[in-house]
């Protein structure tokens, strides 16, 4: 969605089209993680299955054990850090954006919070604390 707003601004920076690239994969993981809790109480699992059979995790793990299964926390780190790695991607970019730019990475911030929120809860995305509302947030912005 932001190049899609970057061709309607009419920009055409290599260095924001790529930090808009970033952003948009760190916030795709993010929702496969914040989602995951729904979706294993509906039984559907969404989550990578090379880095689930590298664990000798199946669906079922996420489905019946949840937070109490230590390699399941294994694979939402793996996939926190690879957000973190494309936020980061996007932050280094920064630099080379105008301003007008700027406005279209401000969804940075709140994936940068929930990162923030789900390293204090250990990775655990079936952490209650995460489904709590940052009034925060609109002053960061």
């Amino acid at each position: 969605i932001y190049l899609i707003l970057l061709e309607i601004m009419e920009n055409d920076s290599g260095h924001l089209k790529h930090a808009a690239t970033s952003l948009g994969k760190c916030e795709g993981l993010i929702t496969l993680l914040r989602g995951t809790p729904h979706n294993a109480s509906q039984k559907r699992v969404y989550l990578p299955t090379n880095i689930m059979m590298e664990r000798d995790l199946s669906a079922q793990n996420v489905i019946r054990e949840g937070p109490e299964n230590q390699e399941l926390r294994e694979v939402f780190e793996i996939i926190a850090h690879r957000a973190q790695e494309h936020l980061n991607s996007c932050r280094l970019r920064q630099k080379y954006i105008n301003r007008e730019g700027s406005c279209v990475l401000l969804p940075a911030i709140a994936a940068d919070s929930y990162l923030e929120r789900l390293s204090q809860v250990e990775c655990n995305v079936f952490d209650k604390k995460l489904t709590v509302r940052n009034s925060m947030l609109p002053f960061y912005l």
